[in-house]
């Protein structure tokens, strides 16, 4: 009797393990999905809320929101596919360029990246790639080839500010660019603007 007890508590444990290790394994999958944005691979807009309320590096740190100009034009001319290609082409250009960057698909066509450890002028640099790369891409759904822009918006990110307050005014510099002319990088509070 004490040799089936034993062989049954062994068993129990073993399938207590299983289960333990299934429910872990399932709970890593849901954090996934939950920071990770499916179609672009870059974090989600909860993972990036929650990134910048911890946020307390002693170096300079940057926000920079861009958005896809004339998406919806993209998305009504050649498709919600060729639309899905852009956003997720865009969204590896910009992990290409700026490899240091925490950089999140905000929402639709926005993205939102921050940048730490770099100066003023670095991270003026570092959006006009962004914008000039995508600028020049060729992008080609089906037979049909046409170009694509993004505008930027550029903030120093301030401690004293709350999170909310950081994304206006990165969010307020896109809007700027966006009535300007679009295609083209602004940097919040200043007259600084590259672009075309």
């Amino acid at each position: 009797a004490s040799l089936v007890g034993s062989e049954m508590c062994i068993r129990d444990r073993y399938y207590t393990k299983v289960i333990v290790d299934l429910v872990i394994e399932s709970e890593k999958k849901l954090n996934s999905i939950a920071n990770i944005d499916l179609l672009t691979d870059l974090y989600s807009r909860r993972y990036m809320i929650n990134y910048l309320e911890e946020y307390d590096a002693d170096d300079e740190g940057w926000l920079a929101m861009a958005d896809v100009d004339d998406f919806k034009k993209i998305n009504d001319t050649y498709g919600h596919n060729c639309g899905d290609y852009v956003l997720n082409f865009i969204a590896q250009k910009m992990k290409n360029i700026c490899s240091n960057c925490v950089i999140s698909r905000w929402g639709g066509e926005e993205f939102l990246l921050v940048l730490m450890a770099v100066t003023k002028r670095g991270v003026l640099e570092i959006c006009e790639e962004i914008r000039r790369e995508i600028s020049a891409f060729p992008f080609m759904c089906g037979d049909v080839d046409f170009s694509c822009t993004v505008t930027l918006g550029v903030e120093m990110y301030d401690k004293q500010k709350s999170f909310d307050e950081n994304i206006v005014c990165a969010d307020k510099a896109l809007y700027l660019g966006k009535t300007s002319g679009k295609n083209r990088v602004v940097m919040y509070g200043s007259e600084n603007e590259t672009g075309e």
